[in-house]
């Protein structure tokens, strides 16, 4: 369902997006597929996860609303809602609350962009650094855990031409896995 959602998002005509914004990413590895889907308009911003690994499965929906914290970073607040599947058993849906800070920085060099979230569900956290040039091309660094799992990933990233799609190929630290993906973001 995450991902028929997130595919969806990504088809719809990029100017009806560009106003706000989208943003989608799903990378494969060995072992697992994690999916983002992320679309903002206005203040609300609706995201989905979808993740699919040994073992199990899982799928989280949010709906924050941000509040700018002047020019320093954006806050968002809001539900969220999730469920896991894995080893033959399935948890029921699950309600939480997610909290987000974000930065996004035009530098001489380019940009830096920022990204921390919390969500009361599985204690899950996520913390993200994203830095580009103006050739397309970037690099990224990101921690997460949860009650669940742990992670920690480097990626290289490459924008296509002028649009919104960028190629990535990066390292999973902890799973010692490398990974493929894309990303669509009209931000």
């Amino acid at each position: 369902m995450a991902v028929c959602l997130s595919a969806g998002l990504a088809l719809l005509p990029a100017g009806t997006l560009r106003a706000d914004g989208l943003f989608f990413k799903t990378d494969v590895s060995e072992n697992s597929v994690d999916t983002v889907g992320v679309m903002a308009r206005g203040p609300l911003t609706f995201g989905v996860n979808y993740s699919d690994y040994v073992g199990g499965h899982s799928v989280s929906l949010t709906a924050t609303y941000a509040f700018p914290l002047g020019d320093v970073a954006t806050l968002r607040v809001g539900p969220s809602l999730g469920r896991a599947y894995g080893d033959g058993a399935e948890e029921d849906w699950r309600l939480g609350a997610k909290l987000a800070v974000d930065r996004y920085q035009t530098t001489r060099f380019g940009y830096v962009y920022l990204l921390g979230e919390y969500n009361t569900i599985d204690n899950d956290w996520y913390v993200g650094a994203q830095a580009g040039v103006p050739s397309g091309w970037g690099i990224e660094v990101s921690a997460g855990g949860s009650d669940a799992y742990d992670a920690r990933t480097v990626a290289l990233t490459r924008r296509i031409g002028e649009g919104p799609v960028t190629l990535r190929a990066g390292y999973k630290l902890l799973a010692e896995e490398a990974f493929i993906g894309v990303s669509i973001n009209t931000f």
